[in-house]
């Protein structure tokens, strides 16, 4: 699943991203699990968002790039709120990430990194201005506070 080193997240996260496999990751299998019907839902196009209702409330936006038209990422409403629960950053329409916030803020609670068949391959924490780094692939729950010492554990276990 992850090929050769890396020095950072953005390292790791690429080689992560780099062979993404449409036929699970596309957001379109996403939204057909979430929201069965989320085609019929009522559309509105507002700057930079596509807001989708469903009987007058909003369940799910996406961003787009204005210049590319392309989606950048899906914020998940749950009950009309103001600010979604949970966004989903894409990649050429593939998940690579869902983020959950603390309820009605743009306080990041987790974010969780998606690999192939929308796998989650590490968990990031937020918490009392701290990270902190769960494996979830290759040993589920393995745990570290410090970023270099989380990067060395991921590459030692690629060679293995």
């Amino acid at each position: 699943m992850i090929n050769g080193k890396f020095k950072s997240l953005a390292d790791l996260n690429s080689n992560i991203w780099e062979n993404l496999k449409e036929s699970k990751n596309n957001y379109e299998n996403f939204l057909d699990s979430s929201f069965p019907n989320w085609r019929q839902f009522e559309k509105k196009e507002i700057a930079d968002n596509i807001k989708y209702f469903k009987d007058g409330k909003l369940k799910f936006s996406f961003r787009i790039d204005l210049k590319s038209r392309n989606y950048k990422h899906i914020d998940i409403f749950l009950r009309n709120d103001v600010r979604p629960y949970q966004r989903i950053f894409l990649k050429k329409d593939m998940i690579t990430k869902y983020r959950y916030y603390e309820f009605n803020t743009w306080t990041r609670n987790y974010d969780v990194i998606i690999g192939n068949e929308v796998t989650p391959v590490y968990t990031i924490e937020y918490f009392n201005d701290r990270e902190r780094f769960i494996d979830l692939y290759y040993q589920p729950g393995a745990l570290f506070y410090d970023k270099s010492k989380f990067l060395s554990y991921m590459v030692q276990k690629m060679e293995r």
